[in-house]
Formats: C-alpha cells, sequence, structure tokens
C-alpha cells in the first residue's frame, strides 16, 4: 500500500512538472515620473495623457513644500501637469507643451519663476 502511494504521489509530481512551468505575466508598459516641489507652496498635481484619442488620468497626489512624489504607470506620450495650490485648491499652473515620456524615467521639478509664474523644469 505504501509502495503504491508513493509512486502515485510521485508520478502525480512528474506529471506536473511535465505540463510545464506557468508563464508570469508582462508588466504593463509605462515609466515613473519623479516630482520635487522646489517651490514655498504645498501643491496638489494632476496629470494625464492622451493616447489613442483617449485621456488616461494619473493619480492626484499632494506635493508638501520642498517634497517628492512619483507619477506611476506614465504611458509613453506627452504627459500635461496642472499644479494646484494646497490651501486654496486654486490652479497655478498649467503646462503646455507637456512632458515627453518616452518609455524611461524622469526626473522633474516644479520651480518659481517669479511671483505667481511658475514651471516644471528637467532635475
Amino acid at each position: 500500500m505504501r509502495q503504491a502511494l508513493t509512486a502515485l504521489t510521485v508520478m502525480t509530481c512528474l506529471l506536473f512538472a511535465a505540463a510545464g512551468s506557468s508563464h508570469a505575466q508582462p508588466q504593463p508598459p509605462g515609466s515613473t515620473v519623479r516630482i520635487k516641489n522646489k517651490t514655498d507652496l504645498d501643491l496638489i498635481v494632476r496629470s494625464y495623457t492622451i493616447v489613442n484619442g483617449s485621456k488616461q488620468t494619473g493619480s492626484l497626489f499632494p506635493l508638501p513644500k520642498a517634497g517628492m512624489g512619483f507619477d506611476l504607470k506614465v504611458p509613453p506620450g506627452v504627459r500635461y501637469y496642472t499644479i494646484l495650490d494646497a490651501n486654496t485648491r486654486k490652479q497655478i499652473f498649467a503646462q503646455d507643451p507637456g512632458v515627453p515620456v518616452q518609455g524611461r524615467d524622469l526626473a522633474v521639478a516644479i520651480v518659481q519663476l517669479a511671483p505667481n509664474r511658475y514651471a516644471i523644469v528637467p532635475d
């Protein structure tokens, strides 16, 4: 009885091994954009990319003074950012043209150029 059970267990293991291994699912395409806040304001960042005529939005995230945030899984294309003042929820900057994202990770910073004038620059 014990030999039959051992043989059955071995055959089952061999059957599963012969069936092949499962393939891992491919990672979804996308880049990461690291954003630094180099202003004296607490900010909120919104972003989107137009893909095949459809607007794909990123997550809305806070960006504290001198802080850093990450825009994850950004599809290839031009990424548009809108920056809001976290205290008043008023838009202080909308980027046009956007940041070109081409399958690699990027680092950008939000800087104040003049009073009430902001920009996103490479970091």
